[in-house]
């Protein structure tokens, strides 16, 4: 996936024999100047220019505290470990997955905004104007989009904090799932540190398929950081990388599962 994501540096050239035909061009005169990137036509050999995130935004920090006060109320929400979250630098977010309350719940009570991916179905009317206000970013379900796997590295690199749910999917048990490749891809291309996130309660407040939410304990538990420097990325295949990256990833998340369930 990083090979297509790197295109090639070389540009064809003409054949010998329209060389041999073709003029020399005539030399430019002093008062020309040369294209600049914004004026020169891209072709399928640019690399894709990296899409600058905001810092923080206002909008943003009004929602969160309103949710702070609603959740705080609602669902006693209660954090552990916030301290553990990076003050500054790019840092991958990896809790579990099991309500659509999750990100809201989780992300109000962290010091630092945070980034997410959501549908990209979702990115019309209204919610296509607000969502991006609240750091929300398109998402397609099918395929791979690979422009969304840019933008995840562009919001690291620049110092940002970027959630992303290992599972890929809300679980309809409360048990983990097994991981996807996203995120151990991402943070892998990257090159930043992963905090794991517990979400202790989220089922039971909305679980799958439910329209209301329920007034429920919430308690969300925040892991040190770590990397993915341990694992061979130089030998090793990318499927079996993004594989073994993510049982790391997954057992982050367990052992803070176990210490919610203690």
């Amino acid at each position: 996936m990083s090979d297509s994501d790197s295109p090639g540096a070389e540009n064809p050239t003409p054949n010998s024999r329209a060389a041999d035909v073709t003029p020399a061009p005539a030399a430019p005169s002093a008062e020309a100047a040369p294209p600049t990137d914004e004026q020169r036509p891209r072709t399928r050999h640019d690399t894709p220019v990296a899409t600058t995130i905001a810092k923080d935004n206002l909008l943003y920090s009004i929602m969160r505290a309103l949710i702070v006060v609603i959740s705080k109320i609602w669902f006693r929400l209660e954090i552990i470990g916030a301290e553990n979250l990076p003050k500054k630098g790019g840092v991958l977010l990896v809790p579990n997955h099991a309500s659509n309350v999750d990100p809201t719940t989780i992300a109000c009570l962290l010091p630092r905004q945070v980034h997410f991916l959501a549908k990209e179905e979702l990115f019309t009317g209204f919610l296509g104007w607000f969502l991006p206000k609240v750091n929300a970013h398109p998402l397609k379900r099918s395929g791979i989009d690979r422009a969304a796997i840019r933008l995840c590295r562009d919001i690291l690199k620049q110092g940002h904090v970027l959630m992303i749910f290992p599972e890929g999917q809300r679980t309809k048990t409360g048990e983990l799932l097994p991981p996807k490749p996203g995120a151990a891809l991402i943070a892998a291309q990257a090159r930043v540190p992963l905090v794991p996130a517990y979400i202790e309660g989220s089922l039971q407040a909305m679980p799958t398929g439910a329209s209301m939410i329920k007034p429920h304990k919430i308690r969300v538990y925040i892991g040190q950081p770590f990397t993915l420097e341990d694992i061979d990325v130089v030998t090793m295949p990318k499927k079996d990388f993004y594989e073994m990256a993510g049982q790391v990833i997954m057992e982050k998340i367990r052992a803070l599962q176990i210490q919610a369930r203690s």
